[in-house]
């Protein structure tokens, strides 16, 4: 398999053009300029194959799927129809995807007649980007009432053997959570369908994560709160997360309760080890939801329900002032000596990294949004500040030991977009972790500048970084592209590394689009 992707890979690079800047750990090649549009933009990267790339994308009002072809170039799409030209029916879009090697346009249809809401799939011919016509019945839901008329989720297994749709169905306030799960082989075919329930009301439980194995068994992990839904009651934290386990087609059940004691947990996720069992990481806090003051691991066995590892460490102080200036280091260090402890303000946990031996990295991201509301004439108007600033590593052995916490510093603040060219790409390559990202050219030089400068993507002194992380913690920042050498700004979000060494690249300015490979080395 690896074989085969390099020979694609080859084809790629060598119709494109290669970037100027030199970096010691990546090169960058360039497809051709594209024209795009004003009024829309590429979105999430959803598969490739030997021959395209495949994205969601959007113009207007328009849905799409954009497929551009191995030199990045020639890009086809096709647009979601609300209404079938031969049936007359309906639909909605519910989401696109690229599972087992197909590409699917998933869309709803409300019945009020049967009071039923179905999803379908429709497969699209990914040669010539067209619908291949017919629509295949995934799921359906009978609803009563027509303010809720339920809802789905879906989720791939790791290697697209299985396909789980969550069906999440109208209950009353007095009821206990209730959801059906169907899981469907790699053609779509259902396997088995089943009404689940759990001993939790529907008011005070809410479900945040699914994942389904290769193996058919599938996880959930679910926040419940106590008697009402708040965070803290009389000064106590008032919730706790759960995480159960579902084998033998949904019969058997293991529920997991996480909860660490008078500590608030602030972000949380799981998943699954090599050996099958459970690992749930995350951040916690001892003051609130706003703020981070340490990291914790645990690993569960699914069949026992042994904990194998439990661990929660307190971020020191090194860590904490890490690439602060001297005088906000200052105040902090005397925070700690009259006891009060110093937290991180506002980390979102982006992802979660599987090591080889068992333990994690946790990835995080300083993110918050600021309303500011001002006169504008004889009214007030709102402006919207989104800041994406400093990414956080966090390294976590087998045992629940933190190795050892980093920060790469970048500060990100733009106003009105939904921090549109902001945030990071991550890679994954061999024992290294890269971060891609938009900054200010000084920020290259800490020393000099002493306090970060905003990200900024002029031509004069806007630059890609590509910040390197070994598996020591050792952080080496580079210059990637300068915004002198491209005629787009790169847009992280929708970056995606599609194989162990590969990155695609995606910009845009204005009219103008461009994809790149990025090569890791």
């Amino acid at each position: 398999m690896k074989l085969k992707l390099l020979v694609v890979l080859v084809a790629i690079c060598s119709t494109a053009v290669e970037a100027q800047h030199k970096s010691k750990f990546a090169s960058v090649k360039w497809g051709p300029e594209l024209e795009g549009s004003k009024k829309g933009s590429i979105t999430d990267f959803l598969g490739y194959d030997d021959n395209a790339f495949y994205l969601s994308a959007y113009e207007k009002s328009d849905a799409m799927i954009e497929k551009i072809d191995k030199n990045l170039s020639n890009p086809l799409t096709i647009t979601f129809e609300e209404k079938d030209k031969a049936t007359k029916e309906k639909y909605e879009l519910h989401s696109r995807g690229y599972f087992a090697n197909k590409l699917y346009m998933f869309k709803t249809n409300v019945d009020k007649d049967t009071k039923t809401t179905t999803l379908y799939a429709e497969e699209v011919n990914s040669k010539n980007m067209t619908s291949k016509g017919k629509l295949k019945k995934l799921s359906e839901i009978t609803y009563e009432k027509r303010r809720d008329k339920g809802g789905f989720s879906i989720v791939y297994s790791p290697s697209e053997t299985y396909m789980m749709v969550i069906e999440s169905i109208p209950t009353d306030k007095e009821e206990n959570e209730q959801f059906n799960v169907a899981i469907l082989d790699s053609s779509l075919n259902l396997i088995w369908r089943k009404n689940l329930e759990l001993p939790y009301l529907n008011t005070l439980f809410f479900r945040q994560k699914f994942i389904v194995g290769d193996d058919g068994n599938f996880y959930v992990l679910g926040k419940l709160y106590k008697d009402k839904v708040k965070t803290r009651v009389k000064g106590m934290v008032n919730y706790m997360y759960h995480v159960i386990a579902y084998g033998d087609n949904g019969d058997s059940k293991i529920d997991y309760e996480i909860k660490l004691g008078d500590n608030y947990i602030t972000d949380i996720t799981f998943s699954r080890n090599s050996n099958g069992d459970i690992i749930s990481a995350g951040f916690y806090s001892k003051k609130g939801l706003s703020s981070v003051d340490g990291s914790f691991f645990l690993t569960l066995d699914p069949i026992t329900k042994a904990v194998k590892a439990s661990n929660m460490k307190e971020f020191d102080m090194e860590f904490m002032t890490e690439y602060m200036s001297e005088k906000d280091e200052k105040k902090a260090k005397k925070r700690e000596e009259k006891g009060k402890d110093d937290e991180l303000y506002q980390y979102d946990l982006r992802t979660l990294v599987k090591r080889e031996d068992g333990g994690v990295m946790l990835i995080g991201e300083q993110f918050f949004i600021n309303y500011i509301q001002y006169r504008c004439g004889n009214s007030y108007c709102t402006r919207t500040d989104y800041y994406y600033n400093d990414i956080i590593v966090v390294n976590i052995d087998p045992t629940g030991k933190i190795e050892w916490a980093k920060k790469i510093p970048k500060r990100q603040i733009s106003t009105n977009d939904g921090g549109f060219y902001s945030s990071f790409a991550m890679a994954v390559n061999r024992d290294r972790l890269s971060f891609i990202y938009n900054d200010h050219k000084d920020n290259m030089d800490m020393e000099k500048t002493k306090r970060l400068k905003n990200f900024n993507l002029s031509d004069r002194n806007g630059v890609v970084v590509l910040a390197t992380m070994d598996d020591s913690g050792k952080l080496t920042r580079e210059i990637l592209l300068d915004n002198t050498e491209t005629e787009v700004i790169i847009r992280p979000k929708v970056c995606e590394q599609f194989d162990d060494d590969h990155m695609l690249l995606f910009g845009e300015r204005k009219k103008m689009e461009q994809f790149a490979i990025i090569t890791f080395n």
